[in-house]
């Protein structure tokens, strides 16, 4: 397993802002043809204390034929603290066998819905691909809406 850094997604860090304002914010990469099952693909940084309220992934195709899956979770730097790659879903087909979209709060495929995720330290939000490998290349686009309590 590794972790696929897509340039302007993976550096682009959560502002914590203290105040409790809501945020938006949306990111955008590509995804190679052959990045391997299992890899995890970061399409959102955040910072101890993000509070998430909703979000998007939007995907092309990746992988036309195959039995590639994914699942949406979140993954911490520092591995004392628990990860779970398939938090808001787990072995999803749409968005990776087709283009397609998830949205968190009306997908019937979300997984902890209505649970409120706050970062017990920095991390990122993830796409594990699962099942196979992508077959080709595809852009991922993720819009996110969260906080940071004061």
């Amino acid at each position: 397993m590794a972790i696929v850094n897509l340039d302007n997604v993976y550096d682009t860090v959560y502002t914590e802002d203290r105040g409790g304002a809501i945020r938006q914010d949306s990111n955008s990469g590509t995804i190679a043809s052959g990045t391997a099952q299992n890899d995890q693909v970061a399409f959102f940084r955040f910072g101890k204390g993000f509070r998430l309220y909703d979000f998007v992934v939007k995907t092309d195709d990746l992988s036309t034929g195959s039995t590639i899956t994914a699942d949406i979770g979140y993954v911490y730097d520092d591995a004392t603290l628990t990860d779970d790659e398939n938090y808001f879903a787990d072995g999803l087909t749409g968005i990776v066998r087709a283009a397609g979209t998830f949205h968190y709060l009306s997908d019937t495929n979300s997984t902890n819905i209505g649970e409120p995720f706050v970062a017990e330290g920095k991390g990122y939000l993830v796409v594990a691909l699962k099942d196979a490998a992508t077959n080709q290349a595809g852009d991922i686009k993720a819009t996110v809406l969260g906080s940071y309590d004061s």
